[in-house]
């Protein structure tokens, strides 16, 4: 097998566990972390309020807990943020007469402060959220140095890793890429988007040894402030956008019909279907249109195979009931959840990402080719 054919055929698709080593919280650390700076720092209405917020989640997360019979759920910043833009917007959601009058309590916080669930969320947006998602160099090069090694003593002839991510973060850029090399794509040139993931590989000029595709947006994304009326996204030279980050944060809307977002889940798509091999690192499965795209082309051709990377233990079996409840437990309004997974598609690793990086990238990926030597063999019946 040559493992640059091997890696031609593979996609990476990645979520928070991918780099939370390198010091960014979980959208749970988040969430934990809120708490501790709302008792900490802040005045007793906000803490009611936090505490009012949170005790909303729990009581929807066991709603969908006794549905699904299972307790995958549990509250996350996302769902957070998500309960505060429903409160601040209720009258944009449901006309009044069906509703009567929301609750006593969010009348009575906000008759000692208007604007206490907005403060909230600007908190988050604008101070919290770079906080939580800063890094650490050194646990970053801990974390990144094994990818590292291996991109620089492979071929160059003809291979990019396609790595697409819901994260935020700026942990791979601003590691792979500096004032001496460029070894990351994410589709922006001279600041501005224009899609150009199809360039080829020069590994003499240090340039592009992976296209990274962030499907959510990214910290140093942001309107374009010479012209916003045009909605153009330009990336920040700063590496973190000083005015409101470009991105998909607690919002029901995952896919959004602007760029760069609409080429980026094009680009998926297309790329999901061109492989065969999907590396799932740090990802729990909880964006239901990310599984429906990955369900669809899996189930489609007989070859693809998923190889889901996580530290805590399951069973292949397991893993597709999840899948399962997760999409079945969607009720956002999608007409049609694909559900289904083959277990005898799914190889599971337990790991982390700093192992996995470590053992399989490693000794120029031999380790990589055994895995893809394992995964050639024929599928048992479903």
């Amino acid at each position: 097998m040559v493992l640059n054919d091997l890696i031609n055929k593979s996609i990476f698709l990645m979520g928070a566990g991918a780099t939370t080593e390198a010091g960014c919280l979980t959208s749970k650390g988040m969430l934990s972390n809120l708490e501790e700076k709302i008792t900490q720092e802040d005045d007793k209405l906000s803490r009611e309020a936090y505490y009012y917020l949170c005790a909303c989640l729990e009581y929807q997360n066991s709603w969908r807990n006794l549905k699904i019979k299972n307790n995958d759920y549990s509250s996350n910043i996302e769902d957070y943020i998500f309960l505060l833009r429903k409160i601040i917007n209720r009258d944009h959601y449901l006309p009044y007469p069906l509703i009567g009058n929301w609750s006593e309590k969010i009348i009575k916080l906000e008759s000692k402060d208007d604007d206490i669930f907005k403060k909230i969320l600007n908190k988050i947006e604008n101070i919290y959220l770079k906080e939580w998602l800063s890094i650490n160099q050194t646990k970053q090069n801990a974390l990144l140095n094994p990818l590292r090694n291996f991109l620089q003593c492979t071929s160059s002839d003809g291979f990019l890793l396609n790595i697409f991510t819901i994260n935020y973060d700026l942990v791979f850029e601003t590691y792979f890429n500096n004032e001496y090399e460029t070894l990351i794509n994410d589709g922006f040139s001279s600041g501005k988007w224009n899609d150009n993931f199809d360039l080829s590989v020069s590994k003499e000029q240090n340039k592009y040894r992976i296209n990274y595709y962030k499907l959510h947006g990214s910290l140093n994304w942001e309107r374009n402030r010479e012209d916003p009326e045009l909605g153009q996204i330009v990336k920040t030279l700063d590496n973190v956008s000083s005015s409101k980050q470009i991105i998909i944060f607690g919002q029901e809307a995952k896919m959004l019909s602007i760029d760069p977002f609409l080429t980026l889940t094009s680009r998926f798509r297309t790329k999901l279907e061109q492989s065969s091999y999907y590396f799932i690192i740090g990802y729990s499965f909880f964006d239901t249109y990310i599984n429906n795209l990955v369900l669809e082309s899996v189930n489609k051709f007989p070859e693809k195979k998923l190889i889901i990377v996580n530290s805590s233990p399951k069973s292949t079996k397991e893993i597709s009931e999840k899948i399962y409840r997760i999409q079945e437990a969607d009720i956002s309004g999608n007409m049609y959840n694909i559900k289904k997974i083959n277990p005898n598609k799914i190889n599971y690793i337990q790991s982390t990402a700093s192992e996995f990086y470590s053992k399989f990238f490693s000794n120029s990926g031999k380790e990589l080719t055994n895995l893809f030597e394992n995964l050639s063999k024929p599928d048992e019946p479903f």
